[in-house]
């Protein structure tokens, strides 16, 4: 799986790139212009960002659309939108009584 970091809010900036391919950035909005791919090729990134501002509980909305210079017979399922859910991380050790 291929990931970028990208830190979002007022002061964003451009943590790491693995993607091999440099996005473009304008505002809120990421782009990548990725190789071609063959019928039924499968590619996965994954998207990690750091909020700046909000508050717990606030939900973010992330839309994916992807395009193709070629025809594609299935255009309806080339979009997504989901939201996420700002939460803070927490780290419970496990520990064993013996």
């Amino acid at each position: 799986m291929e990931s970028f970091d990208r830190h979002a809010g007022p002061a964003a900036e451009l943590r790491q790139r693995h993607l091999g391919v440099t996005p473009t950035v304008s505002g809120g909005t990421v782009t990548w212009n990725l190789p071609d791919l063959r019928l039924f090729d499968v590619r996965q990134f994954r998207l990690n960002v750091q909020a700046v501002g909000g508050d717990l509980g606030d939900l973010l909305p992330i839309s994916l659309a992807l395009s193709s210079a070629e025809p594609d017979l299935t255009p309806d399922n080339n979009t997504a939108t989901v939201q996420v859910m700002l939460a803070r991380t927490v780290y419970l050790p496990q520990m064993n009584k013996r």
